[in-house]
């Protein structure tokens, strides 16, 4: 499990609950944005990394894959 929380100057905060799944906060609003068993870039994640902040209300993780693999993503 990692302890890593991405913020930005807007106040938006994203971070991975327990290695499953990328939450995101904005304001008073907690969403699950990703976890596995969701479908992303056709194929099922199984696990997630490293969530980061990017421009507008973009966020990017590194989705580890059901089978092997993984691939920088975005939400």
């Amino acid at each position: 499990m990692h302890d890593e929380v991405a913020l930005d100057d807007r106040g938006r905060a994203a971070f991975v609950g327990a290695s499953t799944a990328v939450f995101a906060r904005t304001g008073e609003t907690l969403a699950h944005l990703v976890g596995a068993g969701d479908v992303v870039l056709g194929r099922t994640v199984a696990g997630v990394d490293g969530p980061a902040l990017g421009g507008g209300d973009c966020i990017a993780f590194r989705a580890l894959f059901v089978g092997g693999g993984a691939a920088i993503a975005e939400r």
